[in-house]
């Protein structure tokens, strides 16, 4: 069964199906949300994926599972709003999406793409690079991949972009309890190792961890001595709901 998804998963969006109908639609976009806006330099394959309702798929289906309805929740990694629409629709009317992206112009689509489902009030955008030395950081963007990285130390290429933090996110928009979703790129290891204290409120994860194995154990027993419990994995994709507050085992 899993083989047989794998298949249709390729099939509708980096196969030929999806191809197809990126190259139709791709002016046109839409999802069950609306209409979606696209760079002008996204692939075909993206937008078949956005309108079979596959795009990042396993983000979606932990998102639907473990997200709380009753929390604001800040999403790291906005890209073009897709998945800012899908938490805005799960989360109650009076709750708030704080969402940050290093890329300006996917930044500025995400709020195009959000207002177009009919949630803009409730969805609240920045600017900036999740990263913790310096004010700035290089970040590279990758147009036809609607989404990008910090540049690597010593690669001059990318756009300056401002350097943000979780802490400061929940300072400067006074979060309470909260949940967090996260596609960073790797930025999400800097995260727990050096703003772990600012998930003390977070109640729930959604995160696209990577590297190897290794590096994802790492993340995983990270979270876990926060008081985090591994809900779910699906593919690189993990989830976390709360269990106890940091160092309550050991009071």
């Amino acid at each position: 069964m899993n083989h047989l998804r794998g298949f249709i998963y390729w099939l509708l969006t980096t196969g030929p199906v999806g191809i197809l109908t990126g190259w139709v639609f791709r002016h046109r976009c839409f999802d069950c949300a609306g209409p979606v806006a696209l760079p002008s330099e996204a692939k075909a394959d993206i937008a078949g994926a956005i309108i079979f309702g596959v795009y990042e798929y396993p983000e979606r289906i932990l998102i639907q599972r473990w997200l709380p309805r009753d929390k604001d929740c800040i999403e790291l990694g906005c890209s073009i709003g897709i998945i800012s629409r899908l938490i805005l629709h799960k989360l109650e009317p009076t709750k708030r999406l704080v969402a940050v992206e290093a890329s300006e112009s996917l930044l500025e689509l995400s709020r195009v793409n959000v207002a177009a489902a009919g949630h803009s009030s409730r969805f609240e955008a920045i600017h900036g690079a999740v990263h913790y030395q310096g004010d700035y950081v290089n970040f590279a963007e990758h147009g036809e991949h609607v989404r990008g990285k910090v540049a690597e130390e010593g690669n001059p290429s990318g756009i300056l972009t401002p350097c943000i933090t979780l802490a400061k996110i929940i300072q400067k928009h006074e979060l309470g309890d909260f949940s967090l979703v996260m596609d960073i790129e790797g930025s999400e290891f800097d995260l727990v190792a050096r703003d772990a204290p600012s998930l003390m409120n977070c109640q729930a994860i959604v995160a696209e961890v990577h590297g190897d194995d290794i590096k994802r154990k790492y993340f995983v027993e990270a979270l876990q001595s926060e008081g985090f419990a591994l809900a779910e994995v699906k593919h690189a994709v993990f989830a976390f709901v709360r269990t106890h507050r940091s160092g309550a085992s050991r009071l």
